[in-house]
């Protein structure tokens, strides 16, 4: 099963490397760290990490899983940015601080169209019927490594569509690779994807977090607030406590 990742890793690493050679954030969030040769290794260095862990990825369904297929890949990615970053001396908050902002710049760069479509389809019905459709396929695969939880159905209008995961790919995934510390940094991209597809996004709690289950609330007439600094967020606030 493992075979789709290396089928798919010149892809995975086109992927990768159209993220690490942006040039946005090399402008915006590389060069206020590092001096031009040590981001020329870096970002060598990153690539290389992410082709090591390829076939590490756990396998969750491939493309008829793809959402959450693509949320451990880019997981992978923060890892190999993370064990990049450990080795140059920088702290866990540090590195986290750096994953969110590549987050914003990666998701801001959405094509505008894509987003206008993105934000309509949440709240079509049409999406509607794929998120419960698709969460009972989740718990008929039943793979280990995947996100597992209760959906909770939208209006269509202001409330698009809520889940309760009450297991979480990301979270498994890092435990595995002895990284599970990077996890309430992953949950925090999610207040960049959202923002730049300009939906509302509210969360109180995440497994990665200590929390039994992570509760995702996707509304209309909601400004998600920006994921940085983490300790103004309602779950951050809950972790620390």
């Amino acid at each position: 099963m493992n075979n789709y990742y290396q089928k798919n890793k010149r892809t995975l690493m086109k992927e990768c490397k159209k993220v690490v050679e942006h040039p946005l954030i090399e402008e915006k969030v590389l060069l206020s760290h590092f001096d031009k040769q040590e981001i020329s290794d870096l970002k060598k260095e990153v690539l290389e990490e992410f082709e090591r862990l390829i076939p590490q990825i756990p396998f969750i369904g491939g493309d008829k899983n793809k959402r959450m297929t693509d949320f451990l890949i880019h997981t992978g990615w923060s890892l190999a940015i993370y064990r990049a970053l450990s080795k140059r001396g920088m702290n866990i908050h540090q590195v986290g601080q750096i994953i969110y902002e590549i987050s914003e710049i990666y998701y801001d760069s959405i094509h505008f169209l894509v987003k206008k479509f993105v934000k309509w389809y949440y709240f079509s019905r049409i999406a509607q019927y794929l998120f419960e459709r698709n969460n009972r396929l989740r718990k008929k695969w039943n793979y280990p490594a995947d996100f597992q939880g209760d959906l909770i159905k939208g209006d269509g209008k202001d409330f698009a569509v809520g889940y309760n995961y009450t297991e979480c790919g990301n979270y498994k995934f890092l435990k595995e690779q002895n990284a599970v510390e990077l996890t309430p940094y992953i949950c925090l991209c999610d207040y960049a994807l959202y923002r730049a597809l300009g939906i509302g996004f509210k969360r109180t709690r995440t497994i990665g977090m200590n929390a039994n289950h992570c509760d995702f609330r996707l509304k209309k007439n909601y400004e998600t607030p920006r994921g940085w600094p983490p300790e103004r967020l309602e779950e951050f606030k809950n972790y620390l406590n």
